[in-house]
């Protein structure tokens, strides 16, 4: 039911918050923001997935893209999103992804009966941007073999 579309993001983000308050307030009160985060990333998504991309030659730039839709007073709205806030915005993104994958993996434990907060480090790493760090890192250094192994087997 929750991987198909039958339940909007909206409401999956409904039902999260009122598991975490009812059944695991600790979990919420050390991702206090992770609920606002979340419609914070479903509102951009829909953005991109429910908006016209305008493509009149004075609109299109290289450092962003303008986006066309009807606000809920059916008034056409055109805004900029900028190459740069986009990019921040899916580094935020990766990190709510992040926040989300600890929760997913502490609720298991918990449900198995495991004790509570084993993955509690993970929280620590994420807020102070090591994981994030530890990932790019990894990226960077595949990236950099593959070129390797390319001219290689020239």
């Amino acid at each position: 039911m929750f991987v198909s579309t039958e339940v909007m993001l909206r409401k999956k983000i409904d039902i999260l918050e009122q598991l975490l308050e009812n059944y695991y307030p600790d979990i919420l009160k050390d991702l206090p923001n992770i609920i606002n985060d979340l419609h914070s990333v479903r509102r951009f998504r829909n953005k991109f997935a429910h908006d016209e991309l305008i493509l009149d030659e004075e609109k299109v730039k290289k450092d962003g893209i303008w986006l066309r839709s009807v606000n809920r007073k059916g008034k056409v709205v055109e805004e900029f999103i900028s190459s740069e806030e986009a990019n921040a915005r899916i580094k935020a993104a990766q990190t709510v992804k992040w926040y989300v994958f600890y929760l997913s993996l502490e609720i298991q434990n918990r449900v198995q009966g495991k004790d509570h907060n084993q993955l509690r480090f993970m929280v620590d790493l994420i807020k102070s941007g090591a994981w994030d760090k530890a990932i790019d890192d990894s990226q960077r250094a595949k990236e950099e073999r593959v070129p390797a192994k390319a001219s290689a087997e020239k």
